[in-house]
């Protein structure tokens, strides 16, 4: 079967988060793919991070927090070395 793996990362913006999740699960896939959607908080506010966790079904999204902002490709190394 075939997947493909989408890396989002967040930092301070759940609400725009949120949507691109909403929208990357309403995408067309071809049949018979899976999409595998991880959200990496990349050291957010406590409320942002709140909101994240409330704001998304974590049956079919990974949910990531690293403490610190580590920056844009720090932030998806962690994805991929998850």
């Amino acid at each position: 079967m075939a997947s493909v793996f989408v890396s989002i990362l967040n930092w301070n913006d759940a609400a725009s988060t949120l949507r691109c999740v909403r929208s990357v699960r309403a995408s067309i896939v071809p049949e018979g793919a899976a999409i595998k959607l991880v959200v990496v908080d990349n050291g957010s506010r406590l409320d942002d991070w709140n909101a994240l966790q409330n704001g998304m079904d974590h049956d079919d999204v990974m949910l990531i927090r690293n403490e610190i902002n580590l920056g844009f490709a720090a932030g998806h190394n962690v994805v991929i070395r998850e």
